[in-house]
């Protein structure tokens, strides 16, 4: 295959992966708005920008330096050098995911009276900082195959991630329909795409 249609075959693979995963979102955003209250799902949204802010202070950057340092040293043939950039950037942001971590279930009562201005948050902040460590990992794992050139690996990824976090949430919520379930299964998609 020619660079040119690896490029190609690669883009529609990783756009098809993404509507999907759109489509999927959107449905599960449809079943959220059906089984709990305005309020829950406020609540429930309410935490995003926090997850947003602490997934960009540890992840974001390093996967994108991931990926462009090993397609350097891979079209260099320098596959060990790749290797040390991928488990260097995993490293990395590993601990930087561990630290937030910790720091956000230290302060979740803070964070959530304070910045959110909500108290019922405080569990939901709790259960979505367990998500941080296994973004890292799935985030540095994409962009080591994306700098492979293997776009196949992180379109599956994404779709794993999106699909246990819907199944999770639909299967908890039919035995005890409560919104913490669906952080809940933010955590365990990441868990999954992870591995």
């Amino acid at each position: 295959m020619s660079k040119k249609q690896h490029f190609i075959w690669g883009t529609l693979l990783l756009t098809g992966a993404s509507f999907l995963s759109r489509i999927m979102g959107f449905s599960f955003r449809i079943f959220l708005s059906r089984i709990f209250t305005e309020e829950q799902i406020g609540l429930y949204q309410l935490i995003f920008p926090i997850y947003a802010l602490c997934f960009s202070f540890t992840s974001a950057g390093i996967e994108l330096a991931v990926s462009r340092s090993v397609a350097r040293e891979i079209s260099l043939r320098k596959k060990d050098r790749a290797n040390m950039f991928f488990y260097t950037g995993l490293a990395c942001s590993l601990v930087f995911s561990i630290v937030i971590m910790k720091l956000l279930q230290k302060n979740a009562s803070l964070i959530s009276i304070y910045i959110l201005g909500d108290m019922r948050c405080e569990a939901f902040i709790h259960a979505l900082s367990c998500a941080l460590p296994f973004a890292s990992i799935h985030s540095c794992i994409c962009g080591y195959y994306l700098g492979m050139k293997q776009a196949k690996i992180t379109a599956y990824s994404q779709l794993i991630e999106q699909g246990i976090r819907v199944l999770f949430t639909i299967l908890a919520c039919q035995i005890a329909p409560d919104i913490i379930y669906a952080v809940h299964g933010i955590a365990l998609g990441e868990f999954f795409s992870a591995l």
